[in-house]
């Protein structure tokens, strides 16, 4: 034999009026930091930023995004944004511009001394930007992503100008 069992849940008040339960919550955890990880199958909190709006993957609380520029008149690796302990930060966006009177080739490397990771061509006197759909995954936490313009020519007297880098990151544990 079965019994069937009804349950009705509602809040305090009507929709409409001053909020203090009904309808019934749904809420989770502001967040300005990244929750710590859990293991796979364990139960977690939704998570929002701190005046409530939902985060969902790949946007970021605002506290979580970090930017960079980087002003380049040499050859040789250069640091674009430094690594923070114990977190990933994820390539959403770059642009290059070129003032000089060559094209360039703009590397970059999720590491120092690392592999290129993703490079691309700005003509002279231009603008190149690159948005990736998902965000370029960090290889590990705490590394620098780094930048090195290739065909950077200097004749040792006067340098061909200047290439400016721009980039968007989400940082990530």
């Amino acid at each position: 034999m079965f019994k069937q069992v009804i349950a009705k849940i509602f809040g305090d008040v009507a929709h409409g009026t001053t909020d203090s339960g009904d309808p019934v919550k749904v809420g989770g955890v502001a967040r300005t930091t990244n929750p710590a990880a859990v293991g796979d199958g364990d139960r977690v909190n939704t998570f929002h930023d701190d005046v409530g709006r939902s985060v969902t993957y790949p946007y970021q609380v605002r506290d979580l995004v970090a930017t960079a520029r980087l002003s380049i008149t040499a050859s040789g690796e250069q640091t674009l944004l430094s690594g923070a302990a114990s977190t990933f930060r994820d390539l959403v966006r770059i642009s290059g511009a070129n003032q000089s009177t060559n094209a360039v080739t703009i590397s970059i490397r999720s590491a120092t001394g690392a592999g290129i990771v993703h490079d691309f061509e700005i003509p002279a006197n231009n603008t190149v930007e690159h948005s990736f759909l998902t965000p370029y995954p960090q290889n590990a936490a705490a590394d620098a992503w780094t930048v090195t313009v290739d065909d950077f020519v200097s004749d040792g007297t006067t340098s061909n100008g200047t290439v400016i880098v721009d980039a968007l990151f989400v940082n990530n544990v």
